[in-house]
């Protein structure tokens, strides 16, 4: 965990990187919102420890939210899977984001919830069965 956990907040800081120049921020607020999953000291306690917070805030901001997920299929599918292996009640997130790709594309959306649900679907047989 703590290599995922290492592997996700450079993820994290990469998409809030990108997030600032979505919003055309200059150098100093760009600077300043990176530093604080860097800095934090609660963000290193717990990615550090271990723990599944960074898996989680690298999971959910996902970067333009809605738009990458009504482009990107795939890419859609496989966070959407991700989201409830990191934190069981992400569930309540997955589901409006999969509504709303139903409501802007019913195929489109079916597909994305067919590879989340591939995503997910080992961790629920291996969880079941255990």
């Amino acid at each position: 965990m703590r290599v995922a956990s290492l592997i996700a907040v450079c993820v994290a800081l990469v998409y809030a990187r990108l997030i600032c120049r979505d919003l055309r921020l200059g150098a100093f607020p760009t600077g300043l919102r990176p530093g604080l999953p860097r800095f934090d000291q609660n963000m290193i306690f717990y990615g550090m420890s271990g723990m599944e917070t960074q898996v989680a805030v690298t999971v959910i901001p996902r970067r333009r939210i809605p738009r990458p997920v009504a482009r990107d299929l795939v890419a859609s599918g496989i966070w959407l899977g991700l989201a409830p292996l990191a934190r069981p009640e992400f569930v309540l997130w997955v589901a409006p984001a999969l509504a709303y790709l139903a409501l802007a594309n019913l195929r489109r959306g079916i597909a994305a919830g067919g590879i989340a649900g591939a995503v997910v679907a080992p961790w629920i047989v291996f969880t079941t069965a255990y």
